[in-house]
């Protein structure tokens, strides 16, 4: 897949994911939206509650306390008749002895049905002198209670009775219109506050509020709650007129704050929330899991391939200088001279030894992974390992000019390992070592315990490795870029095997590197006690 498909498919993918989270967020904002609109429709109804049963309440101490101290005045009305006729005169009658502030009573028609379960009467025609304001309540003031139909009262005495708590209401509610008492004198802060937390419970509505009674006109607080803000009260869209029915008091109205309504919201949707962000993050994750996989096989793939470059490349020298010897041997004058021809057959033999080495390491990788790599671990002098290591490679180190320098001070230096792959490790280091070195390669080994541990350090002078390539350089398929590819011999399998077999042997390895400087691998692995080397 070349780098536009990968690119095309990235994009899509992150659109496809940032499209889901997008989603999921309008979602969530729609779902505060709707919870908002809900709280702040309960708690209108609260306070809408909360000034009905306040003016219910002050309108029943008014009628209690009237109704105690005009009971006496009450006219007789003197009906001795049940007829329609004879009590129209003392309706008409008893309502002109009404009096009020600036209009009195004309004629009102009054009508009389003789329906067999109620009778109602009508006030019509109300005069103009009454003024707007008044004529709703007036009229609903002068309606009758359904009551049983007149036909079947028992006696004039209880129309009397009737007409005489007709008139007693009518002046009440005339009366109780044109109260003037001040607001201080009607509120009870305390009884105020109690309502409030009584209809916000109703509504499951538990939370810490702020409240003041508002006058409009004078644009103040009658008062307050201790720590309410009057400016952000003032300011709330919480609110409710206090007794809307009295025609001579200033509007006022009860204000109320929620300080903390939005986490309050947020708590409510807690459930929901907390699932959106679980699926928004498992989204992202899922996605950074994909793109990482999806990164990680080109990478492989490519390493892959480089592996398969160098293989190919690593095993064409030896086949080739076997197929050479081969045909030098089939020559006639070769086959005379005995010497030529030994020295033919060695070379046949030791690239033969190469080509077997190369592809035992490549089985050997392939074991490690599916763990079928049996380990023969027995006590070893690992120094012993150090100098056979090194004694193979002196050869190519004089080749080069170079120069190794050998520091084995570790006092315990028996470890419990397989001795066949204990070699591979440390002749792979120094390998490396040669190999990356350019010219005059100088390389130290040197050993050292601690903490019931064998220490192993190898420098070299060569070209160093980057910070970058360090974090990759156990993996397995990597090399070190240096150019050409096939400039520096390998398979990338090396330090990958290196580090699996120092693992399965209980061990570690770390590397200390810069660009230019050189490169220190050092590794340790467990001693066996009471083994002292001297």
């Amino acid at each position: 897949m070349n780098k536009m498909k990968i690119r095309l498919v990235i994009g899509l993918m992150g659109i496809a994911v940032i499209g889901l989270i997008l989603i999921q967020i309008y979602w969530i904002t729609k779902a505060i939206e709707v919870n908002k609109e809900i709280f702040s429709r309960h708690v209108n109804d609260a306070l809408q509650n909360v000034a009905l049963k306040l003016e219910r309440k002050d309108a029943f101490s008014f009628i209690s306390m009237k109704s105690l101290k005009d009971t006496s005045i009450i006219p007789d009305v003197g009906v001795k008749s049940l007829s329609p006729s004879a009590l129209k005169p003392y309706l008409l009658r008893d309502l002109r002895r009404m009096k009020y502030a600036d209009y009195t009573v004309t004629d009102v028609p009054i009508d009389f049905t003789d329906e067999p379960k109620h009778s109602r009467r009508a006030a019509q025609n109300l005069p103009q002198p009454l003024g707007p304001e008044f004529a709703d309540t007036f009229v609903t003031q002068m309606e009758f209670e359904e009551i049983e139909s007149i036909s079947q009262l028992q006696s004039p005495e209880e129309v009397n009775k009737i007409l005489k708590k007709k008139y007693l209401l009518e002046k009440l509610a005339v009366d109780l219109a044109r109260r003037t008492n001040p607001l201080q004198q009607r509120l009870d802060f305390y009884q105020l506050d109690k309502l409030l937390v009584n209809e916000l419970r109703n509504r499951n509505i538990e939370l810490d509020y702020e409240f003041g009674v508002f006058q409009e006109n004078s644009k103040r607080f009658l008062f307050t709650s201790d720590k309410a803000e009057p400016q952000k009260l003032e300011n709330s869209v919480y609110q409710s007129q206090l007794f809307p029915n009295d025609f001579f008091l200033e509007p006022n109205f009860i204000k109320l704050q929620f300080p903390k309504e939005n986490v309050y919201i947020l708590q409510k949707m807690s459930s929901i929330l907390g699932s959106s962000l679980v699926f928004i993050v498992i989204i992202i994750l899922t996605f950074m899991w994909m793109m990482r996989r999806f990164l990680e096989q080109k990478k492989l793939s490519e390493m892959k391939t480089d592996f398969i470059n160098n293989m190919t490349h690593e095993f064409k020298t030896p086949i080739t200088t076997i197929a050479l010897a081969s045909e030098a041997l089939r020559d006639t004058d070769v086959q005379k001279s005995e010497n030529r021809v030994n020295r033919l057959a060695e070379v046949i033999q030791e690239e033969n030894h190469r080509l077997e080495g190369q592809v035992e390491r490549v089985l050997q990788i392939a074991r490690l992974q599916k763990g079928e790599l049996q380990l023969d671990k027995e006590p070893i002098n690992i120094h012993e390992i150090i100098e056979k290591a090194i004694s193979q490679v002196s050869l190519i180190i004089d080749e080069k000019h170079g120069q190794l320098n050998c520091n084995l001070a570790a006092k315990n230096a028996v470890i419990k390992g397989d001795k066949v792959h204990l070699t591979n490790i440390i002749y792979n280091l120094l390998d490396n070592a040669i190999k990356y070195s350019k010219d005059n390669p100088e390389i130290s080994i040197n050993s050292y315990n601690k903490d019931a541990q064998i220490v192993i350090e190898i420098t070299d002078n060569g070209i160093g490795i980057s910070q970058e390539a360090q974090k990759r350089i156990f993996e397995q398929f990597y090399r070190v870029p240096t150019g050409n590819v096939h400039n520096v011999k390998g398979f990338g399998l090396g330090l990958s095997y290196v580090k699996t077999m120092l693992l399965a042997h209980d061990g570690n390895i770390q590397v200390k590197s810069a660009s230019g400087k050189g490169s220190t691998f050092t590794f340790s692995l467990p001693i066996v006690n009471n083994e002292i080397v001297h």
